[in-house]
């Protein structure tokens, strides 16, 4: 392949880093309703591949901090900051009176199984 212009050249490199970087990522078939899948269409311009990846990297993210028990206060002053959360007003034993309420709450929805219909 002969190259004409620096366009040309970019135009190759890019592709080869595509071709690199596809070749490392796992893929996952993601089934959707048709309505949602429709309104998606609509929005040619959005990469929905890089939406769900970062969702999922998010959702994984999240499960990881669970899993891992405690959170440094390092990674809960970051998810705040993200959260646009300001918590330096809250009363300490309110919040953990709220926290205790809502680790009781979610015991209670994560072990109850539901019957399917």
């Amino acid at each position: 392949m002969c190259w004409r212009t620096p366009k040309d050249v970019l135009k190759f490199s890019r592709l080869i880093m595509r071709f690199h970087i596809m070749d490392f990522m796992a893929k996952i078939t993601v089934a959707i309703p048709q309505e949602l899948y429709d309104r998606m269409k609509k929005h040619s311009e959005v990469r929905w591949s890089k939406v769900i990846r970062k969702a999922l990297t998010e959702y994984v993210g999240r499960l990881e901090i669970i899993e891992g028990g405690i959170v440094s206060s390092e990674k809960l002053a970051e998810m705040l900051k993200e959260a646009d959360l300001d918590v330096s007003c809250v009363d300490l034993d309110k919040a953990v009176e709220f926290y205790e309420k809502g680790r009781k709450l979610e015991w209670k929805r994560s072990s109850t199984t539901r019957a399917s219909s």
